[in-house]
């Protein structure tokens, strides 16, 4: 009888142990499902700029109505393209974030539909070129 108890007791903590790894590992998957990676970048549409296989992911999230956006655009964004994204080591991936009401959703909307045409950076950096400040009419359907 005391044999079968050297069976039972390490056959018992073996159960438990995976047990608590299919619990933790179906967590883990779960976390990973949440997290934001290139790939689903990528696959939810977002316009990226620079080598596809660089190691570094710079996100922006932008609105083109934002003060803040444009003054990115004027002058930090040509710095980090001459010295990451042209060079390869880094790729730029862009967000919509419309803060600034409907204008800057109807921007969001005609900026995706000249990425159907293979244009969506050119409109980008017209939009900010023609940039009139925030929330004063500039973005509208005829000026589009």
């Amino acid at each position: 009888m005391s044999k079968y108890y050297l069976l039972v007791i390490p056959a018992a903590i073996g159960i438990l142990v995976a047990l608590v790894m299919t619990i933790t590992n179906v967590k883990n998957e779960e976390s990973d499902n949440n997290l934001l990676t290139a790939q689903r970048l990528i696959s939810d549409g977002s316009p990226i700029v620079g080598d596809p296989q660089a190691l570094i992911t710079i996100l922006e999230w932008g609105d083109y109505q934002c003060t803040f956006c444009y003054r990115f655009h004027e002058s930090s964004l040509q710095t980090i393209t001459e010295e990451y994204i042209q060079p390869g080591k880094a790729r730029l991936v862009f967000k919509d974030f419309p803060l600034n009401g409907p204008d800057s959703i109807l921007a969001a909307e005609a900026s995706h539909c000249a990425a159907d045409q293979g244009r969506f950076w050119q409109y980008h950096h017209e939009l900010y070129a023609n940039w009139a400040g925030e929330r004063t009419g500039w973005i509208n359907r005829d000026s589009f």
